[in-house]
């Protein structure tokens, strides 16, 4: 089991470029789960086969396939490169992202909390961010409401982040018992 402080600084040495918003999709992810991107299934199945029709090569060819999302690790992001490069299965990846979303149970109090607990991590100088940044994004999001967010234009431009995120069980569920 991960502390939100690992889990932060686990995907800080992944990704370099991790700013506050990054942060807020991440435990977003964790605690809301993938249902939000599957509003329309047809347009979110079309959209994940031109995105893995498009992909290019990424700058670290040391991209794993599997990131975990929550600090409990049942809830993962799944890494398009590398996923292309092992299976390449995308109607199987789908039908996974869709019983994740049929079986996640989102809790926007647990969102609240790790948010908060990060800005704490912050604010007393646990983990290295801005903490004027990370006290305006909280600002923004006790007035807008805890809502799905896109990553930070930083980690857009050098982690080019490609990827989908579905419950562990699953996954594992789908593609480690050859149904590839």
């Amino acid at each position: 089991m991960y502390k939100l402080k690992t889990l932060i600084l686990y995907h800080r040495r992944l990704h370099p470029s991790l700013e506050p918003p990054d942060i807020y999709k991440l435990l977003f992810q964790a605690t809301m789960g993938p249902a939000h991107i599957l509003d329309n299934e047809e347009c979110a199945f079309l959209y994940l086969r031109r995105e893995c029709d498009d992909l290019g090569q990424y700058p670290n060819a040391d991209e794993i396939l599997i990131e975990p999302v929550s600090n409990k690790a049942d809830v993962i992001r799944i890494n398009l490169r590398p996923f292309k490069r092992e299976s390449n299965n995308i109607h199987l990846l789908f039908d996974c992202m869709i019983q994740s979303a049929i079986h996640f149970s989102p809790c926007e109090e647990r969102l609240r909390e790790l948010w908060k607990e990060f800005t704490l991590l912050t604010r007393y100088g646990d983990l290295d961010f801005d903490f004027h940044e990370v006290a305006t994004l909280d600002s923004t999001l006790l007035n807008n409401g805890f809502v799905p967010m896109s990553h930070s234009d930083s980690y857009i431009v050098k982690e080019q982040p490609s990827y989908r995120v579905v419950l562990a069980y699953l996954f594992k569920q789908s593609f480690c018992t050859g149904k590839k």
